[in-house]
Parts: structure tokens; C-alpha cells; sequence
């Protein structure tokens, strides 16, 4: 058997050679949006507790209230929210870093035990690569601190290009406070509707800043598959955290149409939009989807879709996540007869509604319950899936 020390050293440099340290920031970021946008899924049968008249019983005191709320906080939610701000604040990190790095090396590192590199810098002789890539990182509290006095005193190359950082240096402070209670201590997590939030209202806005800076834009590859319906869930969720009162309701939607991009199986090529043959008549038009990646996906997701819905006499649409005719709409009936005093049957009348819906290609699933159709929510391109009629 090896040894740990061999076994440490079989790995190899993720990304590519020349921006290891961004393509490592961005695997972080995806891990976090993964993991953020999962939350719904751990919490969909119990959005109501959120709900202002929701009255827990037994619960005579704003503290007890308080406390069945958070015990329904499961551990799936837990481990959701706990990964979201663990590899959101990684992903923010080498952010930090890595600007500190494009001035000097030295900018990001800690030389207090370094003191032949120290002399080194002093007396402005050249630091080999050896001695370079054995430096030790400084924290990532020092990091930001660091970085936010370059900025202001405008001595950091391209400064102005990263007056960002200095915008959300608040939440990307109490970002790394979190992680450290989560990583040291590992007993606190924020509530539901306080994750949202923070990483709606705070920390999305910063990775978006981020990604469309010019010296981080990078391909299109590194997040989600697009959605079918068009719409962008974290900017959405953006939009809808820096209201007055967010509903939990939209954005709990709009998470679980980020988790099924991301576990959709069909991709969508994009190297295709730079690799068009131009013809005569002009560029020849991109290959489908369904010649080149997912038709397998697609067909068995459609069968699977079929038979659910010949098994519990549901409908079948088009999801909106992925476009494959593969969301199957469960629903309940409720019956209600009227039988007379001599038992005969006078009338019946029932109500049937919506109860779950489920995408055989995606996993795109929401249930009744917290959650209301998208066109309440000003999401026009999303059909209201749940319908309720009475017979």
C-alpha cells in the first residue's frame, strides 16, 4: 500500500495551465449554485411554515413558534445551505486572490515566515518559480482587506476595472464570518428565507459582477444548460431578493429551474456557434440538439413520461427546463356524495387539482403547496402548470 505522502502527490493542475486558479474559482461556483438552488427540493413540502398565518400547534409564544419552524429545518436543507456558503466564499476567495496576483505575487502572500523571499523583494532581486509556488496564501479576510485599500487608494493595477469589490465587500466579509462558523464551529445555518436573502440579495450580485468583468468572462460552458422557457434563474432571484418582501414562493421556483439546468443531460453545444461553415447563401444553420447530443435522453425520458402518465391518467407537457415533452402533471381527486336518509345516492360532485409535476428528463419537480403558478409571479414564459376544476 502507498503511503499518504505518495498518494498526495499522484493529482494533476485543474483547468487550464495559463488561469488554473479561475477554472478552480468556477468548479466552487457551481458546486454553490447547485447547492443553493437545491434547497427547495429539501424544503417543498414545508414552504408553509413560512407563511404569516401559519399557527404551529402548541406553539403559545413567538419563541416557541421560532422553534418549530427550525426544527423543520432538515439535515438535507442543512447540508444544502452549508455547501452553498462554503464554496460560494472558496469561489470568492481566489477571486480575491487572484486580482491581488495580477499586480504581484507577493500581494497574496504571507512572508512572515519567508524571510529569504522577503529580503528578496526588498532588495527587488527575482523570486525563482520554486520558491514562488511554495509561498503560503495569506487568509481571506486579509486578502479582502488588502485588496479593498489598493482599490481605494487607486495603487492596484486596474483598480477601477474592480470598484466591484469595494461595493459588496460588506457581504463578502460576513460571507467569510459565515463560513468560519460553519467550518471551525460547525453548528450554525441560516434559515430558509435568510439564505435566500443573502445569496439573492447579496452574493449573487457580487458573482455576477464577477463573471462579467472583462478580466474574468470566460465561455459559456461553465454554467447551466439555457432554459427552454428562456429565463435566467439567478438573475431572476436577483431581482426578486432586492425587493421590499421577496417571495419566498418565486424564488423557491426559480431555484429548482437552476437545479434541473444543471442536472439536464442534454448540453447544448456551444463550440457549434463558433465552428458554423459559412456557405454561399450565408452561415449554414447549426446542426439540432437532437442529431448531435440527448436524443437517447430524450426518447427514454419521453417513454418513461408516457407510461407514468398511462399508469395515474396524467398529462403530459413540454418542460420548461429542458423542452422535452417529458413533464408528466399528477393530480387528485376529492369526492364528495350526497346519499339520503335511505341510503340512496342523491348526487356526487368532486374537485380535482394538481398535486405534483415532474420532468423524466431533467428532474424538474414541483409540488402543490408554497408555491403558485409562474404567471402570478410575472413569469410569462413558464405555463401554469397547477389547475384545479370541479365536476
Amino acid at each position: 500500500m502507498r503511503t499518504p505522502e505518495v498518494i498526495a502527490k499522484d493529482g494533476f493542475q485543474y483547468g487550464a495551465p495559463r488561469d488554473a486558479e479561475t477554472d478552480l474559482a468556477i468548479a466552487s461556483l457551481r458546486i454553490a449554485l447547485k447547492a443553493y438552488f437545491g434547497t427547495y427540493q429539501s424544503f417543498k413540502h414545508r414552504l408553509y411554515i413560512f407563511d404569516p398565518s401559519y399557527s404551529p400547534p402548541d406553539a403559545k409564544t413567538d419563541a416557541e413558534k421560532q422553534n418549530d419552524i427550525d426544527r423543520n429545518h432538515n439535515q438535507e436543507y442543512s447540508e444544502n445551505a452549508t455547501e452553498a456558503i462554503i464554496h460560494f466564499q472558496h469561489f470568492a476567495e481566489l477571486i480575491c486572490k487572484r486580482i491581488l496576483r495580477r499586480d504581484h505575487v507577493i500581494l497574496a502572500t504571507d512572508l512572515s515566515k519567508k524571510v529569504d523571499v522577503l529580503h528578496a523583494v526588498l532588495h527587488r532581486k527575482k523570486i525563482d518559480d520554486s520558491a514562488a509556488s511554495s509561498l503560503k496564501s495569506i487568509e481571506f479576510s486579509e486578502a479582502l482587506d488588502r485588496l479593498s485599500k489598493l482599490i481605494k487608494s487607486n495603487k492596484l493595477k486596474n483598480a477601477s476595472s474592480f470598484q466591484f469589490i469595494e461595493k459588496h465587500y460588506a457581504a463578502l466579509h460576513e460571507l467569510n464570518t459565515l463560513r468560519n462558523r460553519v467550518w471551525h464551529r460547525g453548528r450554525y445555518v441560516l434559515r430558509y428565507p435568510a439564505l435566500d436573502q443573502f445569496i439573492g440579495g447579496h452574493i449573487l450580485p457580487f458573482v455576477r459582477d464577477v463573471i462579467s468583468n472583462r478580466h474574468f468572462m470566460t465561455t459559456p460552458d461553465w454554467l447551466h444548460t439555457p432554459l427552454s422557457c428562456g429565463i435566467s434563474p439567478a438573475e431572476e432571484i436577483i431581482k426578486e431578493a432586492a425587493k421590499k418582501q421577496p417571495s419566498i414562493g418565486k424564488i423557491a421556483l426559480l431555484k429548482e429551474l437552476g437545479r434541473a439546468a444543471f442536472e439536464n443531460p442534454i448540453k447544448h453545444p456551444h463550440w457549434l456557434r463558433r465552428k458554423r461553415r459559412k456557405t454561399k447563401a450565408g452561415f449554414k444553420p447549426n446542426i439540432t440538439l437532437d442529431q448531435l447530443f440527448g436524443s437517447r435522453h430524450k426518447r427514454r425520458a419521453e417513454r418513461i413520461a408516457n407510461v407514468e402518465a398511462e399508469n395515474d391518467f396524467a398529462d403530459i407537457e413540454e418542460c420548461c427546463v429542458c423542452g422535452v415533452k417529458s413533464l408528466v402533471i399528477y393530480e387528485e381527486s376529492d369526492i364528495q356524495q350526497d346519499v339520503s336518509d335511505d341510503g340512496d345516492l342523491i348526487s356526487v360532485s368532486g374537485f380535482r387539482y394538481t398535486t405534483t409535476i415532474l420532468c423524466e428528463n431533467c428532474s424538474f419537480n414541483l409540488e402543490a403547496g408554497g408555491i403558485e403558478n409562474a404567471s402570478s409571479y410575472g413569469l410569462k414564459s413558464i405555463p401554469d402548470y397547477f389547475k384545479s376544476s370541479s365536476f
